[in-house]
C-alpha cells in the first residue's frame, strides 16, 4: 500500500500501472479506520494491483478532483481512467471491487 502525499504522485501513479485501488479517507473518520485493516489486508494479496491510500486533509486538491464527498471513498482505475467507486466501510463490497479489478 503506498500513502499518496501529493497530487503529482497520484498522477505518476495511475499512469503507470493498470490496476489502482484509491482509498480517501481522513485521520478523524470513525469507519476509514474500521475498513484500514481490511485494505490494508487485501493489499497484501493482490500483487497486481496497486494501493493507494490518500488523506483528504493532507490532499484537498486530490479529494476536489476526484469529487470525494464522504469518506471513506474507493475509486477502482484501470488504465488510468476511473471506473467505479463507493462510499463507506463495506468490506464485502471492497472485496468484490479488488477482485474484479485483479481479474481484469
Amino acid at each position: 500500500m503506498i500513502e499518496v502525499t501529493s497530487a503529482e504522485q497520484y498522477d505518476v501513479l495511475v499512469h503507470s500501472v493498470p490496476r489502482v485501488i484509491a482509498m480517501f479517507k481522513a485521520v478523524w473518520c470513525g469507519p476509514c479506520k474500521d475498513i484500514a485493516p481490511d485494505f490494508e489486508y487485501l493489499s497484501t494479496q493482490h500483487g497486481t494491483v496497486t494501493f493507494l491510500s490518500i488523506d483528504v486533509d493532507a490532499n484537498p486538491d486530490l479529494a476536489y478532483a476526484n469529487k470525494i464527498q464522504a469518506m471513506p471513498t474507493f475509486i477502482v482505475i484501470r488504465n488510468a481512467r476511473h471506473v467505479e467507486s463507493f462510499q463507506g466501510a463495506s468490506g464485502k463490497e471492497l472485496r468484490r471491487m479488488v477482485r474484479e479489478l485483479a481479474a481484469y
